[in-house]
């Protein structure tokens, strides 16, 4: 499960971000937004189709909640003001990960407190629509974007990332045969 991904400037290498997940932290060396579109990736999801579907439920095209899959919605949060143009300022935020807001600081579930430069009530509505999408996904949306995910075209990143898939599957079996 993902608990947040914040952007991290880290001296020497710059502009990165960090994953909190169950399996601990991960310093990712790309830009939040790349983090994101291996995130959905690897979920088999169309970051695009998703946020196009959230959009349209909820009446609001920027900074809305995005649904990775059961129990994980990921909500934007700001957490440090850009240094440049094109930085961005906001990291995600699990849905479910949540223990507790404060006035400065969102506690998560595995203790670890993220500081963001917004106000709360920012962070509240955002909540609030996480739990509109969480209600939409669950009942008959969900699977009217199961069928539209279905019916866009394969591109050759979907195709890369199956061949990916069955290389792995190949190599287990290998592996298990020698065994």
């Amino acid at each position: 499960m993902i608990y947040c991904l914040i952007p991290e400037y880290i001296e020497g290498t710059g502009d990165c971000c960090i994953l909190y997940g169950t399996e601990g932290e991960e310093i990712q060396r790309k830009k939040i937004n790349s983090s994101l579109k291996d995130l959905f990736n690897d979920k088999c999801l169309d970051m695009r189709t998703v946020k196009h579907k959230s959009s349209k439920l909820l009446g609001q095209r920027n900074l809305i909640p995005l649904y990775l899959g059961r129990d994980e919605i990921l909500i934007p949060v700001k957490v440090r003001k850009p240094r440049v143009h094109r930085d961005t300022g906001y990291g995600y935020v699990n849905f479910y990960a949540i223990n507790n807001i404060n006035e400065e600081t969102i506690l998560l579930k595995n203790n670890k407190e993220i500081f963001f430069c917004e106000g709360k009530r920012r962070i509240i509505k955002r909540i609030k629509m996480a739990r509109i999408i969480e209600e939409a996904f669950k009942s008959s949306l969900c699977r009217e974007m199961a069928l539209d995910y279905l019916s866009i075209p394969a591109t050759k990143e979907d195709i890369s990332l199956i061949l990916r898939q069955i290389e792995e599957i190949k190599r287990t079996m290998e592996r298990m045969m020698l065994l």
